[in-house]
C-alpha cells in the first residue's frame, strides 16, 4: 500500500500571503487617487466656502500634482535609509494626518499648504506599493498586477 500523497499547492497558485500584502499596501495609493478625485469634483465648492478665486483654488490641485511628482525619485533612497515596511507605515500615517490638516484648514493658504504636505507623503505611497508587491510576489508580479483596479490589462 502506498503512502497518501500530500497535495502541494499548484505551481500556478499565488500564496495567500502575497494577496494579503497586495491588499494592504494598495490602500495607500487608493487613498491618494480618491483624494485627487474628491478635490477635483469639489473645487468650485471649496473656492466658494473659503472665499477665494477659482484661479487660487486651482493651486490645491496643481500643487498636489507637482509635489507628488517630486517624490518618486526619492523613493529608493528613503527605502535604503528607513526600510520599506517602516517607510510605508510612516507615509500612510502621515498621509492620514495631512488629510486631517486639510479638513481643518480655515483659509485657502492653509489648505494649499496642507495639500502640499499631503502630496509629498502620498507621492511615496504608489512607488512603495509597486515595490512591496514586487518583492513579495516575485515571478508572480504580472499575475498579481492583473487584479489592480487601475491597471491596464
Amino acid at each position: 500500500m502506498s503512502k497518501p500523497r500530500r497535495h502541494a499547492s499548484p505551481p500556478d497558485e499565488i500564496a495567500p500571503s502575497i494577496w494579503k500584502i497586495a491588499i494592504v499596501v494598495l490602500i495607500g495609493p487608493f487613498m491618494t487617487q480618491l483624494d485627487m478625485t474628491v478635490v477635483n469634483v469639489s473645487l468650485s465648492a471649496i473656492s466658494h466656502i473659503l472665499d477665494a478665486p477659482i484661479a487660487t483654488a486651482q493651486w490645491i490641485i496643481s500643487g498636489y500634482l507637482l509635489a507628488m511628482a517630486l517624490m518618486p525619485p526619492l523613493n529608493g533612497w528613503l527605502v535604503d535609509r528607513i526600510g520599506a515596511k517602516r517607510l510605508y507605515l510612516i507615509c500612510f500615517s502621515t498621509f492620514i494626518l495631512a488629510s486631517i490638516l486639510c479638513g481643518a484648514s480655515r483659509t485657502m493658504g492653509e489648505l494649499i499648504s496642507a495639500r502640499l504636505f499631503q502630496a509629498l507623503v502620498g507621492g511615496v505611497l504608489a512607488p512603495m506599493t509597486q515595490m512591496m508587491i514586487a518583492r513579495a510576489a516575485g515571478e508572480n508580479m504580472a499575475r498579481v498586477r492583473r487584479f489592480w483596479p487601475w491597471s491596464s490589462h
